[in-house]
């Protein structure tokens, strides 16, 4: 049983995936399949749906082969999937899913589950049996504080069992942040830092989260949350084989022919499935085929490394933005390094318009860490107000930038 809490630390995940676009709700799938030998070739049984590791242990997909495909696409240009909810019940979403998916409906049925239990919202949950037949905690006066609710899946085990890889437990971290009476200039939602500091939440909401906490086997095994896991253990077996060396697009296109195929990682298990496509091409046009899609493969590999480099870089010694860590210079020095290191990154092999987003993205950390370097934060509420309402301009650019780096290179990856 994991204990609740509502810490300080989770505030730099939230405020880079949730908070930061608006939302007041969310539910993400994240990490690789742990337990998993990574392989160095896979063969796919479309009738079974079930991949054979390295010609003999078995893994078994528990998706359906389209949403394995869908998972598969958006995991090249985004490492996360999941959903944020609004606060006027707007979907958000993180990483390449198309929004008419059918992962989306699943991850958006979680969230709505989520919302409706954990601040008591009966009617939404719509007669489900909760475990031990429990009825949610409702603020029945004024609510006294809001709060963002936040659900991650991560740490998806596995053991082999009889040649088989059978699911052993996953981590699950339900999470309160308390928010700011007032939002933004923007209406987004802000993290109340002296709450989080505190553990104050509104108790009835964590009363509902302690519940869930007790009694997680539970909760998982009802419909709305069993089909995340099955998403989340997909998803961290395609991260497993990405971060093994085998190309997802490749993997993606195969998919979609609904055919037995087999990959090798590394670039042996590339080279036959281009050379697959420009052979089913007129005889013409075989040789301009063959030089785009080359080209466009080097593009996507590149630009799928970069992003993946900014993503370690962002995480490597990472220390979370607070009060604390502004004014000791710790933030700084952290956010510092990852730029020098993503300054550094060779853009060289990347299409011209992935680079200038890129740099722009750059450029706004660049700024943004000219002006953190002479900040303090005060004490007082008014001095954290003062803070944040300065820093906004510098955030929204930051995000704005990020943004368009994704669509950019959305257009090579998809």
């Amino acid at each position: 049983m994991r204990k609740f809490m509502v810490k300080l630390s989770c505030w730099g995940a939230v405020a880079c995936g949730v908070l930061m676009t608006g939302a007041q709700a969310g539910v993400v799938v994240e990490g690789a399949a742990d337990g998993i030998a990574k392989p160095q070739k896979i063969s796919y049984f479309a009738e079974k749906n079930r991949f054979t590791l390295d010609g003999g242990k078995i893994w078994r997909c528990p998706v359906p082969r389209d949403d394995l495909q869908e998972i598969v696409k958006a995991l090249r240009l985004d490492d996360r999937l999941g959903v944020a909810a609004g606060a006027r019940d707007e979907t958000q979403i993180y990483g390449g899913m198309v929004r008419s998916s059918h992962l989306i409906a699943e991850l958006q049925a979680a969230d709505e589950f989520l919302r409706a239990l954990v601040y008591g919202d009966r009617a939404r949950l719509r007669h489900a049996v909760l475990p031990q037949n429990y009825q949610p905690m409702q603020v029945l006066a004024p609510r006294r504080r809001g709060s963002l609710m936040y659900l991650r899946f991560d740490g998806f085990r596995y053991r082999l069992t009889d040649g088989v890889y059978q699911p052993d437990g996953r981590s699950v971290e339900l999470m309160l942040i308390p928010l700011l009476a007032e939002p933004d200039a923007a209406g987004n939602p802000l993290p109340d830092y002296d709450a989080l500091e505190r553990g104050d939440v509104q108790p009835e909401d964590a009363s509902n989260v302690a519940h869930f906490i007790a009694n997680q086997p539970e909760y998982l095994a009802l419909p709305a949350l069993q089909s995340v896991v099955k998403i989340g253990e997909t998803a961290a077996f395609v991260r497993l084989l990405r971060d093994g060396g085998f190309n997802l697009e490749n993997m993606s296109r195969l998919l979609a022919g609904g055919e037995d195929f087999s990959l090798e990682s590394g670039a042996s298990g590339i080279t036959p499935f281009v050379e697959t496509v420009v052979a089913q091409k007129a005889a013409p046009s075989a040789e301009t085929a063959a030089s785009a899609l080359q080209a466009d493969a080097r593009a996507a590999e590149s630009i799928k490394e970069i992003l993946a480099a900014d993503q370690h870089y962002g995480k490597q010694n990472a220390v979370n933005m607070s009060r604390a860590s502004l004014n000791d210079g710790s933030y700084i020095k952290f956010r510092a390094a990852y730029l020098k290191n993503i300054s550094a990154i060779d853009l060289s092999a990347t299409p011209p318009d992935f680079q200038e987003s890129y740099a722009a993205h750059a450029a706004a950390w660049q700024k943004t860490l000219a002006w953190l370097s002479k900040q303090k934060i005060g004490d007082s509420p008014a001095a954290l107000e003062k803070f944040k309402t300065a820093h906004a301009p510098f955030r929204d650019e930051l995000n704005a930038t990020y943004q368009k780096c994704r669509a950019v290179a959305g257009k090579y990856l998809n």
